[in-house]
């Protein structure tokens, strides 16, 4: 098997007769290829495959990069700190003549969510939720995959039916740094009007995690 070497500028080789060349040329020919098939289709039996991304693999960056004169726009990756936790989050950026604009594209990620029975803390459908438990009109929210940190957003809503219909607003049982950690969360629903918490006999309430 001839081996994945990329030679560079040290070929072809004047030096060398064109069997030692040709060495050279099929190792540098199946470095490109194995270089190129970690992101892209390559001699595939699919149909118009050939050349398209299967992937797109991105370095991690310090900070922002620089847009080169020729170009439109970059996408690129770069770390964020918030709170000591480094996270990996994308960008595009684009603009001319010195008018650079940053788009961030992965803040605000929804990283859990839960639609469920306000009456029993059943679940009917969920993302990245481990566990919903109802207890005295709280309800304890834990996280399958931990966020990155315990300061999230937390938001939700709650369709209030008993002694007339109106919709109650989530919130985190307090005090807050007690009942919101990175593994889970206490909340409840309350009347928007007075603060009052509700006894949840509704059966449609959601609540959902923005990081």
């Amino acid at each position: 098997m001839v081996a994945s070497t990329w030679h560079g500028s040290t070929y072809p080789d004047g030096d060398k007769n064109l069997p030692d060349n040709g060495l050279k040329l099929r190792e540098s020919t199946q470095y490109i290829e194995t270089t190129l098939e970690e992101d892209h289709h390559w001699i595939s039996a699919t149909a118009n495959e050939n050349g398209h991304h299967k992937q797109v693999a991105l370095t991690t960056n310090a900070a922002d990069l620089t847009l080169p004169s020729d170009t439109d726009g970059i996408l690129y990756t770069k770390t964020v700190t918030n709170d000591g936790v480094d996270t990996d989050q994308l960008y595009y950026k684009t603009g001319t003549g010195g008018s650079e604009v940053v788009y961030p594209i992965t803040p605000g990620v929804v990283w859990a969510y839960a639609v469920f029975n306000a009456s029993t803390g059943t679940i009917t459908k969920s993302m990245n939720v481990a566990s919903l438990v109802l207890l005295s009109n709280f309800y304890t929210l834990t996280f399958t995959n931990q966020p990155p940190s315990a300061n999230y957003l937390v938001q939700g809503a709650n369709h209030y039916t008993s002694g007339g219909s109106s919709v109650r607003i989530l919130a985190i049982r307090e005090p807050a740094a007690t009942y919101i950690t990175q593994a889970s969360f206490v909340f409840t629903y309350i009347n928007p009007v007075n603060g009052n918490t509700q006894s949840n006999s509704s059966t449609k309430a959601m609540v959902m995690v923005i990081v």
